[in-house]
């Protein structure tokens, strides 16, 4: 039975990366994406385990993975070892705001026609901006295009219980919320003194429709809200650090570094390294995978190659 996950397509995604890469070298690749969802279209056959659901594909298959999932191929065959890839960001899927995405569009189904055409052409969309400006619009809107053809407008069956859909606009306030100070002195605490609840009544909300603590998610945002804007404008790095509350530039470089996996600096320049990850053969503390996904989209600590 095909697999689904749940995402949020109320607003354009945001793209960071795109291009072509190549999965020859490898039998077996396990790796930890980071907060980006990853579309692939692929060119060759294999079998992918997205967080213990198995899928197969072959060339002409459309797949899809999730931020934070843990992820493995084998049994990769065919001519040809490429495949077309974009990463990207979008909200969490809350409440109403949540589509079905299908984790394997098999070759003929859904509603997509020339689909290669179509990764080929908001690629290279992607590609004709300068590195050192923002994102092509364009681009973002065709991938936009292209997830909409193969979800579905509604997909998690709405709950009756009244407590649940209050639950579920709890969360909905709570994302706003931080979404307008995440460059202040947000905490769980005010938060759920904005909202009239108690923290622990927050946490559990956070836990069952977000997967992760109230601080958890506020450190992951602060972050991202960083990340976007070492990458995308010329706020000095200093400034950068002092917006999301962390004054010394030392603690600032590490918890970037840790989470992104590159310095500011590097992230600034918005270099595009392949994917670096553990290999569990080596001796070498790092091995350069051949699936070229950029680096700080991955999770090094739950990383493994064999080879």
């Amino acid at each position: 039975m095909p697999q689904f996950l749940a995402i949020n397509l109320s607003e354009r995604p945001r793209i960071a990366w795109a291009g072509s890469d190549t999965v020859s070298e490898f039998k077996r690749s396990s790796f930890r994406l980071k907060d980006v969802w990853c579309l692939h279209y692929y060119k060759y056959s294999g079998r992918i385990v997205h967080n213990g659901s198995e899928e197969c594909f072959q060339p002409g298959s459309i797949g899809i993975c999730e931020p934070y999932a843990k992820i493995s191929y084998d049994d990769i065959s065919g001519d040809k070892d490429e495949h077309l890839a974009f990463n990207f960001h979008l909200r969490e899927p809350v409440g109403e705001f949540q589509w079905r995405i299908p984790l394997i569009v098999q070759p003929g189904t859904g509603d997509i026609d020339d689909a290669l055409k179509r990764f080929e052409r908001t690629i290279q969309l992607y590609l004709e901006i300068p590195m050192s400006e923002p994102v092509s619009l364009k681009a973002e809107v065709e991938l936009w295009a292209l997830l909409l053809a193969f979800a579905e407008d509604s997909v998690i069956e709405a709950e009756n219980s009244k407590g649940r859909r209050q639950g579920q606009l709890h969360v909905r306030k709570a994302l706003k919320i931080i979404d307008a100070e995440i460059n202040t002195d947000i905490y769980a605490g005010k938060i759920a003194e904005d909202l009239g609840i108690s923290i622990s009544q927050l946490g559990r909300l956070f836990n069952e429709h977000l997967g992760c603590p109230v601080a958890t998610f506020i450190r992951r945002k602060r972050l991202k809200y960083a990340y976007n804007l070492l990458a995308y404008y010329n706020t000095p790095i200093r400034q950068v650090a002092d917006s999301i509350g962390m004054g010394d530039l030392a603690n600032f470089n590490r918890f970037i570094r840790r989470e992104f996996g590159q310095s500011p600096k590097q992230i600034r320049a918005r270099e595009r390294d392949g994917l670096k990850v553990i290999d569990t053969d080596s001796d070498h503390p790092f091995a350069v995978s051949t699936l070229r996904l950029p680096k700080h989209l991955i999770d090094e600590e739950n990383s493994e190659m064999e080879r």
